[in-house]
């Protein structure tokens, strides 16, 4: 931006996007929109430790999950494992995305035993 190097925060919900260019990175740049400070829901984001300073529930974001496999079954291919939960973890989201669809705010223990 202008010739210096900034970060995009850009935290979102399913109806509104917010767009925070900051010159800083880490705990500085998060608060600099003072978004989070208030958020009360579940922040999903990548394993960033930055995030971890806030009071509301914390889930890591599910892509970044099957990144990070995938990076370690790349680096180690006497680690096959890596891989081995992506079926799993695809199914799993179908199912979430299923129970959501059905507003729901649990899984039924069907679901749950299955997986």
């Amino acid at each position: 931006m202008n010739g210096t190097l900034h970060r995009l925060p850009v935290p979102s919900t399913n109806q509104l996007t917010a767009y925070f260019p900051q010159p800083k990175r880490g705990a500085e740049a998060l608060d600099g929109f003072g978004l989070l400070t208030l958020f009360a829901g579940v922040l999903v984001y990548d394993p960033w430790s930055a995030y971890e300073r806030y009071q509301c529930l914390h889930a890591f974001c599910h892509a970044h999950h099957l990144r990070e496999r995938s990076a370690s079954a790349e680096r180690s291919p006497s680690q096959p494992w890596a891989t081995d939960y992506d079926p799993l973890l695809y199914q799993a989201n179908a199912v979430v995305g299923e129970a959501q669809d059905q507003d729901l705010e649990t899984l039924p223990a069907r679901n749950v035993e299955h997986l």
